[in-house]
């Protein structure tokens, strides 16, 4: 191919013996636009070059975060437990035994501990750490907790196992992760909620099954086994947390569990600190935030009821049949607002 004075832009080419002639105007604007970013002074370049880098990072960034938020913060978690768990009707378990429940818990919980006027029991976490044998106790409590076919359960005796299993697991999350200031510092990013991401097994006829706190609390306690029908259990988890319904001193039983569920609601609501505190100045009842959080499972029958509540009236009523008289009747009275109490997370050592 003859080309002619090709670099002052008189002839491009030749083809099939004619020869195309290019303007060199044209020929140095095809430059400049190939040469666009060189051509430019450097701190253009400098710019274009960061804003590339920018999004390319946000591509990334926004990747990832979907990706975590898919697989760590949003979806189904419930675990798979079978529709046997639970459901015992013939060779059932009729009483496990959770006295190694109570030794540890005697020996680690000091009473009436005050934080930010907030009375609660606190729990020797150190000492778990530090008394092998106490620890050891612990660690076969959880392995018994583990190692009971729930298949076998029913009733009460599965509520009050399953109790045990919340507090007992959240003792032992702790202890093992050595955590010093609040229960969600274990929350991470990329590992989801502190109540999500730790896990331990439960047993059942055909396999064992890893559950996290809240398939705990929130998928067997409240859902599977009380159907949403049964409140006081709020007042029977404990997170860890001093605004908390107390951690009990002696493990539930399913021959005591009316009563022990009754006990821990009034112990709890009768705290002003994190249970009901009445502000006569305002006329405001101020409630722990574990009422706006549930408000669903609070309504005022004898135990409860299915989703039943229309508005904060409702769970104030419900919360009367645990309150102090004087409480009661300032209600009955004045009507009050309700108000929601701050949640203090912070840990319950002693």
């Amino acid at each position: 191919m003859e080309k002619s004075n090709y670099y002052g832009g008189e002839y491009d080419l030749q083809d099939a013996g004619k020869v195309a002639a290019v303007p060199p105007g044209k020929v140095q604007e095809q430059s400049r636009r190939c040469g666009c970013f060189l051509n430019r002074s450097l701190p253009v370049k400098i710019c274009m070059i960061i804003a590339l880098v920018l999004f390319l990072g946000v591509v990334v960034i926004g990747g990832i975060g979907l990706h975590v938020w898919i697989n760590v913060w949003g979806g189904d978690k419930d675990a798979n437990l079978g529709e046997d768990a639970f459901s015992c009707t013939d060779g059932c378990i009729q009483a496990v035994d959770h006295s190694l429940w109570d030794e540890v818990l005697k020996e680690v919980i000091t009473e009436g501990l005050e934080a930010d006027g907030i009375v609660f029991n606190g729990i020797d976490y150190e000492r778990l750490r530090t008394d092998t044998a106490l620890r050891q106790k612990h660690l076969d409590y959880l392995t018994l907790l583990s190692t009971t076919n729930i298949d076998a359960l029913s009733g009460d005796e599965a509520l009050a196992f399953m109790l045990n299993v919340y507090n007992a697991f959240t003792v032992d999350l702790i202890v093992k992760k050595n955590v010093r200031g609040s229960i969600r510092d274990l929350t991470a990013l990329t590992g989801g909620s502190v109540f999500d991401r730790f896990k331990w097994e439960l047993t059942t006829n055909n396999k064992t099954e890893k559950v996290s706190l809240n398939n705990v609390e929130h998928q067997i306690i409240r859902k599977t086994l009380t159907e949403h029908d049964e409140p006081r259990v709020h007042g029977a988890v404990n997170c860890a947390s001093v605004s908390c319904p107390d951690l009990r001193a002696e493990a539930f039983t399913a021959e005591k569990l009316d009563e022990q569920l009754d006990e821990q609601m009034n112990i709890w609501l009768q705290d002003e600190g994190k249970g009901i505190r009445i502000d006569e100045e305002k006329n405001e009842i101020h409630m722990s935030a574990i009422f706006k959080w549930f408000k669903e499972d609070f309504v005022a029958t004898e135990h409860g009821g299915k989703n039943d509540v229309t508005d904060a009236k409702d769970v104030v009523e419900y919360a009367m049949e645990f309150a102090t008289p004087e409480v009661q009747a300032y209600v009955k009275k004045n009507n009050p607002e309700v108000k929601f109490m701050p949640y203090n997370w912070d840990l319950i050592q002693s």
